[in-house]
């Protein structure tokens, strides 16, 4: 896949695929996630783009209950890393480690937004402002810290909020256990090394 920006600012995502690539998708009828949005055939020697489905993004499958508990437990386990970074003040760990935190953080949002009215979640949390609800806007702005020990702790603290109001409530809609006891446990850890 390659990313082409014009003069002027206008860009396009070119992808030159294998035959062998394109007889997968026509296979299952499944398309990749960069051409859920459309796509458009430039060249096609053997005739298999005409037979890949039309654009469409896949209609919404919950996580499973083991999908769940795998992300809500990968998630604590993250902040368990972060916190003894922040503490030790490697800010550029801190800063990397994140992105793998936001990653858990964004499966959650999306899961809630399709789970709460089957909102079009696009990917990669492209266009979020338009699918998600207010109150997690609103909050998901104090889940990215500056390159500073507070800042971090705070988003740090904003982050584990906000993942735990939507695991709730995703965990609730789906009839899926909730690991309460776990993130309070793991909740006052935090506060333990943030205040020491």
């Amino acid at each position: 896949l390659w990313g082409i920006i014009f003069q002027g600012g206008h860009g396009v995502h070119l992808s030159v695929d294998s035959v062998g690539a394109l007889q997968k998708i026509v296979d299952t009828q499944e398309l990749e996630v960069d051409q859920w949005r459309g796509y458009k055939t430039l060249l096609d020697k053997d005739g298999l783009a005409m037979q890949m489905p039309e654009a469409s993004v896949p209609p919404y499958q919950p996580p499973s209950e083991q999908d769940f508990m795998v992300c809500v437990e990968s998630f604590m386990y993250g902040t368990l890393l972060l916190a003894k970074d922040i503490k030790r003040g490697n800010l550029w760990t801190v800063k990397s480690d994140n992105a793998v935190e936001q990653g858990f953080l964004l499966k959650m949002i999306e899961w809630h937004a399709r789970a709460r009215d089957g909102s079009d979640t696009w990917h990669r949390g492209e266009a979020i402002h338009t699918w998600t609800d207010a109150d997690t806007w609103q909050q998901l702005h104090g889940c990215f810290g500056r390159f500073d020990a507070e800042d971090s702790w705070q988003a740090l603290f904003a982050s584990l909020g906000l993942f735990q109001r939507l695991a709730k409530d995703v965990a609730d809609w789906l009839g899926y256990p909730f690991p309460q006891a776990m993130i309070d446990e793991i909740d006052e850890y935090l506060h333990g090394v943030y205040s020491k």
